[in-house]
């Protein structure tokens, strides 16, 4: 097994039993936001870190709402993720077109998938566009998510501060 099989394997899903149970439903989207950090340093945060995060974020304005939907801050949580690692990095959303996902430089996506659900589900993909992070695990939830098809890309780019 590689290193980042490991990785891929010990970061936090929301389906983790000592997260919230809102996140258990909605935080698949703040979850991918998160995993980005965790995926540049080769390291992954603790279920302790990802809650404190996640609480943390309800309290910054437009970072997430009561929901659990992520705002127009949402670049808060991959800076907070990096900074919670030690890492002097930041990252952003930088596109969300085809347009974009071909013409600006970016390393990582978030797919927003149409399910068979009431909710949609996000996942994390790699800049080759395969899947690299699913925060639902199926055997942590006792159930699968039917993903039907891809409704949006977004586009992630991070650097040194």
């Amino acid at each position: 097994m590689t290193h980042f099989d490991r990785l891929k394997n010990t970061i936090v899903r929301q389906t983790d039993p000592h997260l919230p149970k809102s996140v258990q439903r909605y935080g698949c989207r703040a979850m991918c936001l998160m995993a980005i950090p965790q995926f540049v340093a080769g390291v992954a945060l603790s279920e302790l870190a990802i809650e404190s995060i996640l609480l943390h974020s309800l309290e910054e304005p437009d970072v997430m709402g009561k929901d659990w939907t992520c705002g127009k801050n949402e670049h808060w949580l991959i800076g907070e993720a990096f900074r919670r690692l030690q890492i002097t990095r930041a990252g952003r959303q930088v596109g969300w077109t085809e347009e974009h996902i071909h013409s600006i430089p970016w390393e990582y996506m978030i797919v927003h998938w149409h399910t068979r659900g009431v909710d949609g589900h996000y996942t994390l993909f790699d800049k080759t566009q395969n899947e690299i992070y699913d925060p639902h695990d199926p055997r942590q939830a006792g159930y699968e998510i039917d993903k039907i098809e891809i409704m949006r890309k977004l586009v992630y780019r991070t650097w040194e501060v």
